[in-house]
């Protein structure tokens, strides 16, 4: 069941046919399919999360703080493990998994939440959240290891927000759409 308050799963996706099924893929060897490639789109994420809480995996963690060399600047970030013994690098707090959504659920009554990634963190806050920001890239990939949870369109409404051609900022084509759960009765 959706929370009562607004938490956003903010992720980029392509979508590829693995095996004969349409997958969502938001990861290949630990990284994004696309990489860094995309600027206007790190640019949205910058500007919808800054001041906000992100919420977000230790493998993801661990990926941003070696593509950026620290911890993402300028928001309250909590880190989900199972690993009791954890410690981050940069100012962050640590949540164990097995408490988390009741907690960010807490959080959420006071700040926007945005649940950043990975995959497993996706997928624990999928079935919770009534907002998810997704961006749509159009590249062509064979593979991938880390998958989105699958959307099913009688649950969700869509509008696109933004849409860029592939440019000097941006390597692919993509557009940012905002779903929003549609009321269960």
């Amino acid at each position: 069941m959706p929370f009562r308050y607004p938490i956003t799963i903010i992720v980029g996706v392509v979508e590829a046919t693995i095996h004969g099924k349409k997958k969502l893929v938001i990861g290949k060897d630990g990284d994004q399919p696309q990489g860094r490639t995309l600027k206007d789109d790190l640019k949205f994420f910058k500007d919808t999360t800054v001041g906000n809480v992100v919420v977000v995996g230790r493998k993801t963690e661990d990926a941003i703080e070696k593509a950026l060399g620290h911890s993402l600047c300028d928001r309250d970030t909590f880190i989900l493990t199972r690993d009791k013994s954890y410690v981050p690098k940069e100012r962050c707090k640590v949540l164990c998994s097995t408490h988390a959504v009741s907690i960010v659920n807490e959080i959420s009554k006071t700040r926007d939440v945005y649940v950043i990634g990975g995959g497993q963190i996706y997928e624990l806050f999928f079935p919770h959240v009534n907002r998810l920001l997704i961006t749509h890239i159009d590249m062509n990939i064979s593979d991938g290891d880390t998958f989105f949870p699958d959307i099913d369109p009688h649950d969700w409404r869509v509008k696109k927000l933004h849409c860029h051609e592939a440019n000097g900022r941006n390597k692919y084509q993509f557009w940012i759409g905002e779903y929003t759960r549609k009321p269960r009765f």
